[in-house]
C-alpha cells in the first residue's frame, strides 16, 4: 500500500507521460478534410500511396501531399505514428 505516498520516481514515469501525453489535446475533426480522413482509414489499413490513389482515384503525386499534409497536422514524422496519434485523437 502507497498510503498516499509516491510508488514510482517522476524519473522513470516522465517517458511513459510524454508518450501519452497528446491524449488529452482534441483537435477539432473539421480541421482535416474528408478526403484526409479517408486517406488516414486507408493508412491504417496499411494501403500504398499508390493503392491509395487507385482507391479514391486520385494521382499518386496528390496523395502523397496529402499525406504530408496530414503527417504536418498530427505532428508526426511517420504514417505509422500519423494513424496510431488519429486513432488516439479519435480522428479516425
Amino acid at each position: 500500500m502507497a498510503h498516499g505516498e509516491t510508488l514510482l520516481q517522476p524519473v522513470s514515469t516522465d517517458p511513459v507521460r510524454a508518450r501519452y501525453q497528446f491524449r488529452d489535446q482534441q483537435p477539432p475533426r473539421e480541421t482535416f478534410s474528408e478526403r484526409e480522413v479517408a486517406i488516414l482509414r486507408l493508412l491504417a489499413g496499411g494501403y500504398s500511396n499508390k493503392e491509395i490513389a487507385r482507391t479514391l482515384f486520385l494521382a499518386e503525386g496528390t496523395v502523397k501531399n496529402y499525406v504530408s499534409t496530414i503527417l504536418e497536422k498530427l505532428g508526426t514524422r511517420d504514417r505509422t505514428r500519423a494513424v496510431l496519434k488519429a486513432i488516439t485523437l479519435r480522428v479516425i
